[in-house]
Order: C-alpha cells, then structure tokens, then sequence
C-alpha cells in the first residue's frame, strides 16, 4: 500500500495530476482540484489506491484530514472514490461532518453526490463523529439563508471553501451574493 509519494508535478489535467517521483516513475493521481497545483512544482500527497479491473487508481490529497475523509466516505456502503470526490469536492469537511454528527438529512441531500445516500451517510458515520453543534460552523446563517433563497448547494460549498474566516456575516452575504451571481 502507497500511503504517500512526493514527487514534481510534470502534467496538470481537469482532474488529476501526473507526478513524476524522484526514481523516475510518474503516477496519475486523482486531486480534488487540479488548479491548485503548480507544473514543476515539488508536491507531497497522502494516498488513497484503488484497484478497479486490475487497474491502479491513485486519490491525492495535500491535507491528512482531506484524506481521512475521503478514507471514511468511502468505506460508506454505495459511495465509492468518484463520488467521495465529488462529494469533498462541493462541500467543505468540517460542514459535512457536522451534518452527518447532527442528522441533518435536508442539507446533505442537496449536496451533489450524496442525494438520496445521505441515511446511509447518516447510519454508517454519524456514530464514527463527535456530536457537534451546528453553530461551530462559520457563516452558517449566511449559508442557510443563501440555500433558503434557491442558491445551488455545490456552488455554496464552492464559495465557502475559499471564504477567510474574519469577516462579519454581512460582508460574507454581500460577496456570496456578488460571486454566485457571475455563476
């Protein structure tokens, strides 16, 4: 089992990355968001390996905790490494596992790639999660009332991803409002 490789990064795809090791060796690794890196860049990736039809397919993730919860999406009955993808990819962790630690069914189906998965979610992790408040997460009332208003839940995790955490909730709302309006 490969637990991480530290490599440059030779090739950037939609996708994924192709890291070329010091031994000369290049893996395609599947990343959450291939904007992030950089060519020629010297990277180091926590992995997750996959064998489909005796193929190898290779998760990376820069943070332990973005690997660990792709780890724990993943061994979710019905969720597989493309969904668990899908899923960190529209939502940040710390939201997702407080919805899943407080049974919050409503918020996680609307989150792409969980829908209709989100009791199974619930079943199988909420007992793995501490029991957390909702009002640990930043910004929730921003978030809830742009969700209340018909905002697209992927393009709120998307926006909320990248939102530094000192600013007051109505800055938040106004540039939520400003960015999603372009998406």
């Amino acid at each position: 089992m490969v637990s991480y490789l530290i490599g440059n990064v030779e090739e950037i795809y939609s996708d994924s990355i192709l890291l070329v090791t010091n031994s000369g060796i290049g893996f395609t690794i599947f990343v959450l968001s291939s904007d992030k890196f950089v060519k020629k860049s010297l990277v180091r990736l926590y992995i997750f390996s996959f064998n489909k039809d005796n193929n190898f397919l290779f998760y990376g993730f820069n943070k332990k905790e973005l690997f660990l919860a792709f780890k724990l999406l993943n061994d979710v009955q019905g969720i597989g490494p493309k969904t668990a993808m899908q899923i960190l990819k529209n939502i940040d962790i710390d939201r997702l596992f407080l919805y899943i630690a407080n049974h919050k069914r409503n918020e996680l189906s609307l989150i792409s790639g969980i829908g209709k998965k989100a009791d199974r979610l619930i079943l199988e992790l909420a007992p793995k999660i501490n029991k957390i408040t909702l009002n640990n997460i930043p910004y929730e009332n921003v978030y809830n009332a742009l969700l209340t208003l018909g905002y697209d839940a992927n393009l709120l995790g998307n926006f909320f991803n990248n939102v530094k955490d000192n600013l007051d909730e109505g800055e938040v709302f106004k540039q939520a409002i400003r960015s999603l309006k372009n998406a």
